[in-house]
């Protein structure tokens, strides 16, 4: 994958965060508040499962569960307690998403629930 196409879905990913964050705050949210904030993330093999998930723990995520897509690639749901906020929420993905892309997958998007 090339610089411009990472700085692309770099883009993409910001923009999916700010949508995140302005949901939670659309439903009451005290976007300062630290609590569990669930990621997701899907590869083609085990081999870039794997390798992510040495990966992660290096960044204080911890593994939730081991998922798998309904066409059956596996994935891995991690959790960090983290701040949503539209000043925070960048900087816990995005290294996220470049380690999967690292190792051959795809960063499929965060969720939280609503703290009041």
């Amino acid at each position: 994958m090339n610089e411009e196409t990472t700085l692309e879905g770099e883009d993409n990913e910001r923009e999916q965060n700010r949508l995140a964050v302005e949901a939670l705050e659309d439903n009451g949210d005290d976007l300062a508040t630290p609590r569990e904030i669930d990621h997701f993330i899907y590869f083609d093999d085990l081999d870039g499962l794997t390798r992510f998930e040495t990966q992660v723990e290096g960044l204080g995520f911890r593994l939730r569960h081991h998922v798998e897509t309904e066409e059956g690639r596996p994935g891995l749901q991690v959790y960090r307690i983290d701040i949503p906020s539209f000043e925070r929420i960048d900087e816990v993905t995005l290294p996220l998403y470049r380690a999967a892309l690292e190792c051959g997958g795809q960063y499929d998007g965060w969720e939280s629930q609503v703290v009041e």
